[in-house]
């Protein structure tokens, strides 16, 4: 099947604006930042040139890259991989296509920030033996070119980029267990990440991204529908509430489901390649925004959300917090 001939009927937006209270003149004219979140792409093995797909995927970078220039995020799923022979198969094949996935942004001059999802150590079945997940996670490392500021034992997997206001997390939802990986964030990225928070208190926004959701239930669409081991009781979500992140954004289920508890929108996305037409991607902005104060001198900070279909038939709904659009 040829992607060619897909109909792209989707396309995600979201408006994250956030108010800093009030600015002077210069500061207000800051540029936005502007950026885009495509999870699950492509979740098939899509060498890099593929014949009969590059037009189409051309067409779906240029979009990206000119609605989020600087810099797009992925939770994960970019490759099939089911590669579990042994460790040199994993070695040759992420060499080969991991490789060329990360060379479509480098050509264009884009930056990525990918998180390690269940087809990066294998899919499922990559999870459950334990030296064949740790040889993905040791090729993650050393061919996806990630900030290595994180913790320790996960190197190039879990972590944070600071731009501007902005904080951006990127977490590993899988951990060495031994002789399997869980679905879980165990106790070094957690102390990793109060550490991050508490050394970011200046920023003004946070996103995280993780291959795996939290809140339930959530639409499922041709994916094992895994969810983060503990959901909302987990440690990870606690400490997300605690140090007030904004966003997580997520895939895996290869539908749209937006949800927002304890303060927290939980955003997944993303489409299967190659199976699905509904393929989709998020646009997010960031910015300061001049609000008039309250009684009490404090400045009114209440961005809008809008989530809305265009097309018939469209949809259109709002909620308090940041713009979220649909279209």
């Amino acid at each position: 099947m040829m992607i060619r001939r897909f109909t792209f009927q989707f396309g995600v937006a979201v408006v994250l604006c956030l108010c800093g209270g009030f600015l002077s003149s210069e500061e207000s004219r800051a540029e936005d930042i502007r950026f885009t979140s495509v999870p699950d792409i492509f979740n098939w093995n899509i060498s890099n040139p593929q014949p009969g797909w590059e037009d189409a995927l051309d067409w779906f970078f240029d979009r990206l890259q000119k609605e989020g220039p600087d810099f797009t995020l992925n939770a994960g799923d970019i490759m099939d991989a089911r590669w579990w022979n042994d460790e040199a198969q994993v070695k040759k094949k992420t060499e080969e296509y991991w490789t060329g996935f990360k060379k479509r942004f480098d050509d264009r001059k884009m930056t990525v920030y990918v998180a390690p999802g269940d087809h990066e150590y294998g899919d499922d079945g990559g999870l459950k033996i334990g030296h064949i997940a740790r040889a993905f996670g040791k090729q993650f490392t050393r061919l996806m070119g990630m900030p290595k500021n994180g913790p320790a034992n996960h190197i190039g997997r879990t972590f944070s980029v600071r731009k501007g206001n902005l904080l951006v997390i990127t977490l590993d939802t899988f951990e060495d267990q031994g002789k399997r990986f869980g679905y879980t964030v165990g106790k070094e990225q957690l102390a990793w990440l109060e550490k991050t928070f508490k050394a970011n208190q200046d920023a003004e926004f946070i996103i995280v991204q993780g291959h795996l959701p939290i809140v339930g239930p959530v639409r499922s669409k041709n994916s094992s529908a895994s969810m983060l081991k503990g959901g909302v009781n987990s440690g990870l979500w606690k400490l997300m509430v605690k140090h007030g992140v904004n966003v997580y954004l997520c895939g895996e289920h290869h539908r749209i489901t937006v949800k927002k508890r304890d303060g927290i929108w939980q955003i997944v996305h993303g489409a299967l390649w190659g199976t699905q037409t509904d393929l989709n991607y998020l646009r997010g902005t960031v910015r300061h925004r001049r609000r008039r104060r309250d009684r009490a001198g404090r400045p009114r900070c209440k961005p809008a959300v809008r989530i809305s279909r265009s097309g018939p038939p469209g949809i259109h709904r709002r909620f308090p917090g940041f713009g979220l659009r649909i279209s």
